[in-house]
């Protein structure tokens, strides 16, 4: 994890002209965090592929960062999202792939929540609350529920 080779690498696969490239590279530099990886995720932040913008949203929670809240309050309220929430459907290639950015969204914003307890969350509430009622796969509706219950304290 604290090899010094690959943090510049992550940061230059974070600017290859292929987005699930880009996407990669940004859920790893959140799993890595520190200043470069998260210097590296805003800027992410405005990139022209969605599945890299909420890559980089995703990385920014893991690595403790709350400036990816509000793309996360996006992807959160995508059709495709929305789609998943009102059916529990996943049985398409592009049903699943929203399933797991979903996951991982949700479990991005536990994480953030984690390392900084009472941290506002406010632009994702009304999204988790609705997760939490919805039809979303079991697994996903436990980190909702999570999530939910934290926002609460």
């Amino acid at each position: 994890r604290n090899t010094p080779e690959v943090m510049p690498a992550l940061c230059t696969a974070a600017s290859d002209p292929i987005d699930p490239v880009r996407a990669a590279a940004a859920l790893t530099l959140g799993m890595y965090g520190g200043p470069e990886a998260c210097a590296t995720l805003e800027s992410l932040l405005d990139d022209p592929a969605l599945n890299v913008r909420y890559s980089a949203a995703i990385g920014l929670g893991m690595a403790g960062s709350p400036k990816g809240l509000p793309v996360l309050s996006e992807l959160f309220h995508c059709a495709e999202v929305e789609r998943l929430a009102a059916t529990g459907n996943t049985e398409s290639i592009p049903a699943s792939r929203t399933c797991q950015l979903l996951f991982l969204g949700l479990c991005s914003v536990e994480s953030l929540m984690d390392r900084h307890p009472g941290i506002p969350v406010d632009v994702v509430r009304p999204a988790v609350y609705h997760f939490c009622q919805s039809r979303i796969p079991p697994h996903v509706k436990e980190v909702a529920v999570r999530v939910q219950h934290k926002m609460s304290r």
